[in-house]
């Protein structure tokens, strides 16, 4: 076989360069190719990947939603059903260790009393804003129930608010008013008024029936009987002062105001009242300092939370013997 001459040979081999070089375009033109169709199937993938993630987020978010759902509502059921295994006598337990309290503020209506020394602001309003405090505290604890003698610029005649008390078996009555100096404005600070409470009617009315009796009793049975009266007369006189000085205490403590002490004085409604009452006088309206203080909302704020932690801290200290009281009055 004739061997191929130089020029075949360079002719053979420029065409073997040139099937090469065409068959090599064409595998980098198909790779390319391949490289451009891969990148939207990354796309894809991420995109899908985005879609599952938000599918289990939303998954786990409806299953803790129906998980807490689930709990609430079976703590709901358990307390519900502690609730109903309460009995009777339990239920009538908690309904009496409430102590329920009225706050007093005095005047209203015409009765405006006198009015401070700058902003004229009369003392109906200023007892009534003090009460109302002092009411919305105690409102915050469910061992006690407050009421208010009145709510609105009203007069109330001293009797009707000692019947309302009474009416409502209220267990303690603090009445709020301003106290004032008949000729001078020197005169300051805050003090607080108590006296013995008075004898439910029915126990007076069977007193006097047992006294036309009497004929017939012993000097010891009366000697006795004496005792027996003063002693719980004496008590009950003791729980009307322990709210008085608790009240006094607790108030000088929030408010910079002169301590005038307790009196023991029998006016206003503590004539009428037949359970531990008592009267604080928040200030002169009077003396320049007292008024500025009391025409100060904040400041009567203080005022009030004064008389709130004090009627508190009796009520917790002495609960069983107001609960016990409560057979003269109600």
């Amino acid at each position: 076989m004739a061997k191929d001459t130089y020029n075949e040979r360079n002719t053979k081999l420029g065409g073997k360069k040139r099937a090469n070089s065409v068959r090599n375009g064409r595998r980098n033109s198909n790779r390319n190719q391949l490289k451009r169709k891969s990148k939207p199937s990354r796309r894809l993938n991420i995109k899908k990947l985005f879609f599952l993630v938000l599918v289990l987020f939303i998954l786990i978010f409806c299953i803790y939603k129906v998980t807490s759902s689930f709990i609430s509502k079976f703590r709901s059921d358990n307390s519900t059903k502690t609730v109903k295994t309460l009995s009777a006598e339990e239920i009538q337990k908690q309904k009496d260790n409430v102590i329920n309290i009225m706050i007093d503020p005095a005047k209203g209506g015409n009765n405006e009393g006198l009015s401070t020394k700058n902003l004229k602001i009369p003392e109906k309003d200023i007892n009534l804003d003090i009460a109302k405090l002092v009411s919305t505290n105690l409102s915050k604890y469910k061992d006690v129930n407050v009421i208010l003698s009145r709510e609105y610029d009203e007069d109330m005649p001293v009797k009707e608010r000692a019947k309302l008390a009474k009416d409502n078996k209220v267990d303690i009555i603090v009445s709020i008013r301003l106290n004032a100096q008949a000729n001078g404005d020197d005169a300051n600070g805050i003090d607080t008024y108590y006296t013995d409470p008075k004898e439910k009617p029915s126990i007076v009315s069977d007193a006097n029936e047992e006294k036309k009796d009497d004929n017939s009793s012993s000097d010891t049975t009366k000697k006795a009987t004496a005792t027996v009266d003063e002693s719980k007369e004496e008590k009950r006189e003791e729980l009307s002062k322990k709210l008085a000085i608790k009240i006094q205490e607790t108030t000088i403590s929030f408010v910079k105001l002169r301590d005038r002490g307790v009196i023991n004085q029998n006016y206003d409604i503590l004539k009428y009242a037949e359970m531990p009452s008592v009267i604080i006088h928040a200030g002169f309206i009077t003396n320049k300092s007292d008024s500025a203080i009391l025409e100060d909302k904040e400041k009567l704020g203080y005022l009030a939370d004064g008389i709130s932690s004090g009627i508190l801290d009796f009520v917790d200290t002495n609960r069983s013997d107001i609960k016990a009281d409560r057979i003269n009055y109600r």
